[in-house]
């Protein structure tokens, strides 16, 4: 449960970050590509990620304590680094459904899906087997692997949407995606190779 719960997190967070990255990414340099009705798709995206991180905290604090009840989870949250980066990701999380409701701040609501996305790479397996003091390189390769991940599949969403509606100006969307995912692809890889060779 505790890995389905960790798995359906990353894939809402990593789908909600590509999503407003690439429909930002469009907006700023192609114009001429109308806005996508996607709000039900964020906001679905966005309750997946709640969810499935409060269940992700609550497994995890029952499997440190080997019990599991209020007293374990909010310790859990408070006492541990874990639990704090939790905080974290709520926070981001939560400020990026006040954006959602008012409809504001194109580029904030790229940054806070970026940030509840990239937080947990903090406690990763690749911060945790980084060389004595070097934790915070094995979180940054974590955190670009999982971002530059959630762009392209997120990215993807976006074209498959353009695609639905049947987008005039489709083959400007593709030719701007593959540039941008050309490099994202690349980082993907080393980043992984990195991580994978740490752990």
């Amino acid at each position: 449960m505790l890995v389905l719960a960790r798995g359906l997190y990353f894939a809402a967070s990593m789908l909600l970050f590509g999503l407003c990255a690439f429909t930002w990414l469009l907006r700023v340099r192609l114009p001429m590509i109308l806005p996508l009705r996607d709000q039900s798709l964020r906001w679905a995206l966005l309750l997946l990620a709640l969810a499935a991180g409060c269940a992700w905290l609550g497994l995890a604090a029952a499997d440190m304590a080997d019990a599991m009840d209020r007293q374990v989870v909010v310790s859990a949250a408070r006492d541990t680094r874990f639990g704090q980066f939790f905080l974290g990701r709520m926070a981001a999380l939560a400020g990026l459904g006040l954006l959602l409701a008012i409809r504001r701040g194109r580029a904030a609501v790229v940054l806070l899906s970026a940030l509840a996305l990239v937080l947990p790479a903090a406690t990763s397996h690749a911060a945790a087997a980084s060389a004595a003091g070097f934790a915070a390189i094995g979180a940054i390769t974590d955190g670009v692997h999982l971002l530059t991940a959630g762009f392209w599949i997120g990215g993807l969403a976006v074209l498959l949407l353009l695609w639905r509606r049947r987008e005039p100006n489709m083959p400007l969307a593709l030719s701007l995606f593959s540039d941008w995912a050309m490099v994202a692809v690349l980082l993907l890889v080393m980043t992984g190779l990195i991580n994978s060779a740490s752990i």
